[in-house]
């Protein structure tokens, strides 16, 4: 269901409640939500955790060694129509009907709370022992108590994407199934730009349903201001498992943060693309040289918005796609534009998925807009989902990232034996970078990044992207590595210089083979106290001193990279300190190799 960011289905929300909420039942309820001492509290299901509730989440109790403590004996597990139950009924009549007004009260009680900030952290303050990296603020909206990184922050719900003004101030997201959101303070505050309006019944339905609010893709054309703003949002989450729904094809408005929310005759999406609807899409982007003009990368390869030059620019049209042996056409997995610099043409690249294994998986290039031939990109092939990367300050280098192929991944082939095995084989990831129209192997990088053999998630968790400042600079995210030290699961976050290798047309990133077996020990590891299974990851700010967005399972994490770079080698990490935008004064940066991470608001679905 879609519910509200403060709604028991969901488990998430702001734990400070407004004015008279100890005397409303459904509020009172959701305070003990999340309260650990009331011994339950919501956290993502992980093997080895807890029993899940039929949803991927599990039901923590008291007394288990992963949740909270709290005195007392464990409280029953609930069950998932059991809490769609008890959300639905103060909200329906005895027919099970919508009751008239509830959705207009419903949306000034969430705006109400959206604005209360958060007052204070969860998790122990102190350094966090980590390699290097960024210090990473989650930013909201802090519903989950105590989540699994290292300190132990608020965490929410799965954030897929995110867009920054290049300003760092304002940023739109889009979330697992909570519909499209906006900050104009670089992530303290967040409004949700939908209002989560529901049909009757709300439940009893059925799986693999489409919902409009499983925002997958997000991009963005931005104007003088909010209201001037053009937002796409793609819909229908392209990995497929019991948390995710189908889409309706793409939402488009403008100006959807400058709407008023309480005004019902405000219509701010617009739907278009109504081919895409029950499908999925992993990717929008925008033509930088033709306004209107939008990429999508969908589950059924790839199509393009005729844009305002056309006489009607909301016809989505198939641009790209090849068909599999069984006649399907192949999912089009990330799609970006390098745009046209020093006599060299606007070129759009795409990756090419098949599920199934069954044909070549390559990367292709096209420089007409679309239109044209499309031609393959020498030098690269792979088995699993594939992410693209254009580097801002040179469009001519561009990077693929693919988890290289394992047995262990195969239970068909291996058994089920092989998938637990106590120590499998590290799997290794797949790296190239684009030199003079060929992909050249990038050697040396990080094992597990989507998972041991055996438990891939690479199908959801792939991810790459290359500083603003530096071309030889990349960042690798993916599924989560476990902390020694911390005792948590953090984020699969790589960050590293790519340089020349010994051979002519190779390179290397520099991850130590002596820590294939635990990548987390390396010196590239930078997600240490950030939430594992990473979607986005983007830049905002002066490219000298460039902020970092992360959007994971947990919601937005957030850190910031400096220059000029070290004596040692490419760009580190800051190491004075900072307090919160608008909010308490936390943690110091203590020095680059020890950071420590801030409690923030962000997204929920």
């Amino acid at each position: 269901m879609s519910g509200t960011p403060f709604s028991a289905a969901s488990g998430t929300g702001n734990s400070t409640a407004s004015a008279g909420s100890d005397r409303d039942p459904v509020l009172a309820a959701r305070r003990r939500w999340q309260d650990p001492g009331s011994g339950l509290c919501w956290a993502k299901g992980r093997a080895g955790r807890s029993g899940r509730d039929g949803h991927g989440g599990a039901l923590v109790t008291a007394g288990d060694p992963a949740g909270p403590s709290a005195p007392g004996p464990p409280r029953p597990q609930y069950q998932l129509s059991r809490r769609k139950a008890w959300f639905a009924r103060p909200r329906t009549d005895a027919a099970g009907q919508i009751q008239p007004g509830a959705q207009r009260r419903a949306l000034a009680a969430r705006i109400d709370a959206e604005s209360v900030p958060l007052t204070a952290p969860d998790g122990p303050a102190g350094d966090l022992a980590s390699p290097g990296g960024p210090q990473w603020n989650p930013l909201g909206p802090a519903g989950v108590c105590r989540g699994e990184p290292d300190g132990r922050p608020r965490v929410s719900g799965r954030v897929t994407s995110i867009v920054p003004h290049p300003g760092g101030k304002r940023a739109y997201a889009g979330t697992a199934c909570g519909g499209t959101w906006y900050t104009e303070d670089a992530g303290l505050h967040w409004r949700c730009l939908d209002t989560f309006a529901e049909a009757a019944p709300l439940t009893g339905r059925a799986a693999w349903q489409a919902d409009a609010l499983a925002v997958s893709a997000l991009a963005v054309e931005w104007g003088t201001d909010p209201a001037t703003d053009v937002v796409y949002a793609g819909t229908g989450d392209p990995v497929r498992n019991d948390l995710t729904f189908f889409g309706v094809g793409v939402r488009v408005a403008t100006g959807p943060a400058a709407a008023d929310p309480l005004d019902p005759a405000a219509a701010r999406w617009r739907p278009e693309a109504p081919d895409l609807a029950d499908r999925a899409i992993y990717r929008l982007a925008a033509d930088p040289a033709r306004p209107g003009v939008v990429y999508a990368a969908t589950t059924t390869g790839l199509w393009r918005r005729a844009g305002n030059a056309a006489a009607d620019p909301a016809v989505w049209t198939v641009v790209f796609g090849l068909q599999g042996p069984d006649g399907a056409v192949l999912a089009a997995t990330d799609v970006v534009v390098a745009p046209a610099r020093a006599g060299r043409p606007q070129t759009i690249y795409v990756a090419l998925h098949d599920p199934a294994s069954r044909s070549p998986q390559q990367v292709w290039r096209n420089q007409d807009g679309g239109d044209g031939p499309w031609d393959p990109v020498p030098g690269y092939t792979a088995t699993n989902r594939t992410a693209l990367a254009v580097a801002p300050s040179d469009p001519a280098v561009v990077y693929a990232l693919s988890r290289n192929p394992s047995p262990a991944d195969r239970e068909a082939e291996v058994g089920a034996a092989a998938k637990h095995q106590k120590d499998p084989p590290p799997v290794t990831t797949k790296v190239a970078r684009l030199r003079n129209g060929t992909f050249e192997p990038v050697f040396h990088t990080p094992t597990n990044l989507a998972g041991k053999a055996g438990f891939s998630q690479a199908d959801g968790n792939t991810v790459v992207a290359v500083d603003p400042l530096a071309a030889d600079v990349i960042w690798m995210g993916g599924a989560a590595m476990w902390s020694a030290a911390g005792q948590g699961w953090n984020a699969a976050l790589f960050r590293g210089q790519v340089k020349p290798g010994p051979a002519a047309g190779s390179w290397t990133f520099g991850f130590r083979p002596a820590n294939m077996a635990n990548p987390a020990a390396d010196p590239s590891w930078a997600g240490a106290g950030a939430h594992a299974d990473l979607y986005a990851i983007e830049f905002s700010g002066p490219a000298s001193a460039s902020t970092v967005w992360v959007g994971c399972d947990g919601g937005i994490f957030q850190g910031t990279v400096t220059t000029p770079p070290p004596a040692t080698g490419a760009r580190g990490w800051p190491g004075t300190p900072r307090s919160a935008r608008g909010g308490p004064a936390t943690t110091a940066w203590p020095s680059p190799s020890r950071p420590t991470w801030l409690r923030r608001r962000s997204p929920t679905r």
